[in-house]
């Protein structure tokens, strides 16, 4: 089942830190979600995390596929007292500027400008064929 905004926010809050192990996040929506809860943010050092976590600031980044790097990196984070620029107030205003309707615009613009997206009768000609080839060579040339 969803729940809504606020439980999720409460549960962030609640939480010690949030974890995530994707590579592929266009833009990191949980760890926004996060850390402007001022919950510290696990993340691998990849995509959309990149982007908006800043190593030792306000997340703990680590090599993606490399468990020791995970493992090293956990440890630190749920061993760093919450002072300074961890402290909740610190995390939530390291997001000041990473809203999630600016990313959400910034997305749709990225997806929009893709090259692809302009050829597409090129591209269903082309998959066709395709398709039409290996039909050809399936059926006459054994």
């Amino acid at each position: 089942t969803f729940v809504g905004r606020e439980q999720v926010a409460l549960a962030l809050r609640a939480a010690d830190c949030c974890v995530s192990a994707s590579t592929m996040e266009t833009i990191g929506f949980t760890a926004m979600e996060a850390i402007s809860c001022g919950t510290p943010m696990l993340a691998a050092n990849a995509q959309g995390f990149a982007q908006h976590l800043s190593h030792g600031v306000n997340a703990r980044l680590f090599t993606p596929q490399d468990e020791e790097s995970f493992d090293r990196e956990l440890e630190t984070l749920m061993t760093t007292s919450r002072t300074g620029c961890w402290s909740r107030e610190q995390l939530r205003e390291s997001m000041a500027t990473a809203s999630v309707e600016a990313c959400t615009v910034r997305v749709m613009r990225a997806y929009r400008s893709a090259w692809l997206g302009r050829f597409l009768p090129l591209r269903y000609f082309l998959t066709m064929l395709m398709f039409a080839t290996q039909w050809f060579f399936a059926l006459f040339i054994k």
